[in-house]
């Protein structure tokens, strides 16, 4: 705390950590410097100099455009000329912000060209559009992948001094105030912060993370008409995608189900250990805010909720072969062809990242340890039947069903459109229910919410969307945006499966224990503890009333720090 006097000699060597910063209105180049930018340009000779100025005009590290200010760059120094797709790419990373953006590619482009910018630039369009919620697969030698990424740390730091203004609490994954999560670089966890990059020079790799956007829209806005839904839902061709042959949806055969003692599918590269809320787990208990109440609605989620399945699907994939021979017989429109810009093989590709990604394959903590002994990773017991019963097998990452690139397309359709969507969770419900159902691979309704996640303007509902799910995509949910963002203490039953090492999952738990203590009776049902999750349940385990004492009040206080 004493004030330092530098030495006269020696050498001193510090580290300055980059304070990104959200851009803010007044970083917008001023109109009279513009105006120089544009005259500077005009006048030179050649046409190649004045492309040259052109481009660096449009990605200067040193000032901001507005949707007006580009839309003058454009008209004044391209003569009027349509924008092409590949500078609209390179400015948008240099705009001021998402609606800016917006304003300036409804002003220039149509669905079809805007569709092929959003499959050029892949997810990171989504960021410079505003519509940040979703799964990213950032590639780091792409600068404009950097120049994303430094978009979402600026505006998960702008979200996070909102939201502490407001006094709203902590729903992030690690108790970090971060809008990140599932953080991956070239295999490794990490935490995303500008401190991250002091140590890490991302020159190249691949970063995987997970982001959720918790701006929440203006109290009072109203969602769009039910006759703008249905033309959003024609527009797209939903109705189309539900009426594809049902042999688009259903596998084609199966193979039996793991028997105790194999050793499950997870991917090592990616997790230390399998499933994020999937093998053993620790609550199956439902709290109901209004009293005692002996319902397991998670346990009816499915049809076959309690019955092991004796056999696992596999689905036969879609080649572009077949593709081709069924746009030349007509069961696939022109509202469903692929676009051009994306191939099957690519779908492909990115239905992979994503399951590789998902609540059976990726666990971001260290590997837990048994409470009498370890087991190796190659002799870890399978998942128990009670749990395969709800969650399912662990899915595949390489197989889909056929009807997953048609879904696919529509998704990236609908976030392109999302940035003006005000929509309600009924108005949510009915789009998804143009979707495959929960046994198609793929996890395409949990997709769908990710997608239209910060359209809704009325989150206080989202148990109804959570109860017409199954439990595995409700895991999936938990994953992706968190339980904190989209759980309800108002109405709070349903069935739980918690792991304690998380944040998250642990101040839930929290809550669930205080509504329990404060309305009394048996609200907790057949509640389960483990130690670990491949550890045998406590028998006759009751909740401790140290887990309702606060965390600071002792070292034993508050619910444990590990366990399901």
């Amino acid at each position: 705390g004493k004030i330092w006097s530098v030495p006269s000699s020696g050498r001193l060597m510090f580290e300055v950590c980059p304070d990104w910063n959200p851009v803010q209105l007044s970083d917008i180049c001023h109109d009279a410097g513009l105006q120089a930018v544009i005259q500077c340009i005009k006048s030179v000779k050649t046409s190649d100099e004045r492309q040259v100025l052109f481009s660096r005009s449009i990605t200067s590290p040193y000032y901001y455009l507005s949707a007006h200010q580009t839309q003058r760059l454009f008209e004044e120094v391209g003569k009027g000329k349509h924008c092409p797709i590949d500078v609209v790419a390179t400015v948008l990373p240099h705009m001021v912000n998402g609606d800016q953006v917006e304003q300036f590619l409804s002003t220039n482009l149509n669905m079809k060209e805007r569709l092929k910018l959003r499959l050029s630039l892949g997810p990171v369009y989504n960021i410079f559009t505003g519509a940040t919620t979703g799964h990213y697969v950032l590639d780091m030698s792409r600068s404009i992948h950097y120049e994303a990424l430094r978009k979402l740390i600026s505006l998960s730091g702008e979200e996070t001094a909102y939201q502490q203004s407001m006094g709203v609490s902590d729903t992030s994954q690690k108790g970090n105030l971060s809008n990140f999560r599932n953080e991956v670089y070239d295999h490794k966890p990490v935490s995303i912060s500008p401190q991250f990059f002091c140590s890490n020079k991302l020159s190249s790799g691949k970063l995987r993370l997970d982001y959720v956007s918790t701006m929440k829209r203006v109290q009072g806005i109203k969602a769009i008409s039910d006759d703008k839904l249905q033309y959003i839902i024609e527009s797209l061709s939903l109705p189309e995608l539900k009426a594809l042959p049902e042999s688009m949806l259903t596998p084609t055969m199966s193979v039996p189900c793991p028997t105790s003692g194999t050793t499950p599918h997870y991917n090592p590269s990616l997790s230390p250990a399998p499933a994020l809320l999937s093998p053993h787990s620790l609550k199956d208990t439902t709290i109901h805010a209004t009293g005692i109440s002996s319902k397991k609605s998670g346990a009816k989620k499915m049809s076959n909720a309690g019955q092991l399945p004796s056999s696992e699907p596999v689905f036969q994939e879609l080649t572009e072969k077949e593709y081709e021979e069924m746009r030349g017989s007509g069961v696939i429109s022109s509202n469903l062809e692929i676009p051009e810009g994306l191939t099957i093989h690519r779908i492909k590709e990115k239905f992979v990242e994503y399951m590789e990604t998902c609540h059976h394959h990726l666990d971001i903590y260290p590997e837990e340890k048994m409470r009498e002994k370890t087991i190796p990773s190659s002799t870890r017991p399978v998942t128990p039947k009670a749990t395969r019963s709800l969650l399912g097998e662990r899915p595949s990452t390489t197989r889909y069903a056929k009807i997953y690139p048609f879904a696919f397309i529509k998704l990236v359709q609908l976030q392109i459109i999302a940035p003006d969507l005000f929509l309600t969770v009924s108005q949510l419900l009915e789009i998804m229910s143009y979707f495959p159902s929960f046994e198609t691979p793929g996890y395409l309704r949990v997709q769908l919410l990710i997608t239209l996640f910060n359209t809704l303007v009325d989150p206080e509902n989202l148990h109804i969307l959570l109860s017409s799910m199954t439990f595995d995509e409700e895991a999936e949910i938990y994953h992706r945006l968190g339980v904190l963002n989209v759980f309800d203490p108002v109405s709070p039953d349903r069935l739980y499966f918690l792991d304690l090492r998380r944040y998250d999952h642990r101040e839930v738990t929290k809550i669930l224990v205080k509504l329990a203590v404060d309305e009394g009776g048996d609200a907790w049902k057949e509640e389960e503890y483990r130690v670990s999750k491949y550890d045998d349940l406590m028998q006759g385990w009751e909740l401790p009333v140290s887990w309702n004492l606060p965390d600071e009040t002792g070292l034993d206080a508050g619910p444990r720090r590990y366990g399901w």
